[in-house]
């Protein structure tokens, strides 16, 4: 439902040349979609972009708000998450206050309520009508990378080869996630 938007916000940010944050979480689904995304925004000539991956034992899951005042002092303009978000409502609304968007990319279920992100692109929210509800966290980046590419202002000479090759870590992502291999995930 908001992949339109999430696309916009990311040209935007390419054109205004803002930083960038992927913030992933630390298993093999979201180190995966961590690298998707920064090959792509690479790739679309994102210049001041870096990518976070949480410490499991010190950290834990998802955003954090220590994350969050980091991010602050280092002048971000955007976060991007993957295989996280959709339960870190504080930490969005912190990230919101200093003036930051968030862009939510995730397959986990929400919780009680959404948090008030830029964004959220994921197809287990129940607003969501997308009709493939078990894709892996990097099935969702996957997805937000293919509308990235297919939009017109999308520089990129070989588009399809610049998805292809991302396949492989995909696929990686989503068995180690168990994800049922079956309909998009197959």
């Amino acid at each position: 439902q908001d992949m339109k938007k999430a696309v916009n916000r990311v040209y935007q940010a390419i054109k205004t040349k803002e930083k960038i944050v992927i913030c992933g979480d630390y298993d093999t689904d979201g180190i995966t979609s961590s690298a998707v995304l920064l090959t792509i925004f690479q790739k679309l000539g994102v210049e001041d972009i870096t990518t976070y991956i949480p410490d499991r034992e010190i950290e834990g899951y998802g955003l954090s708000e220590k994350m969050v005042k980091e991010f602050i002092k280092q002048k971000v303009n955007l976060i991007v998450t993957c295989d996280c978000g959709v339960t870190n409502n504080k930490e969005i609304d912190l990230a919101n206050q200093a003036g930051m968007e968030v862009i939510v990319t995730d397959h986990h279920c929400q919780g009680k309520e959404l948090p008030k992100a830029f964004a959220i692109i994921n197809p287990r929210v129940n607003r969501e009508k997308y009709p493939f509800k078990t894709l892996a966290g990097v099935g969702v980046a996957f997805k937000f990378i293919q509308a990235l590419l297919s939009d017109s202002r999308c520089q990129i000479e070989n588009k399809e080869a610049a998805e292809k090759w991302l396949l492989d870590l995909v696929a990686m992502g989503t068995v180690a996630d168990y994800m049922p291999l079956l309909g998009e995930n197959r």
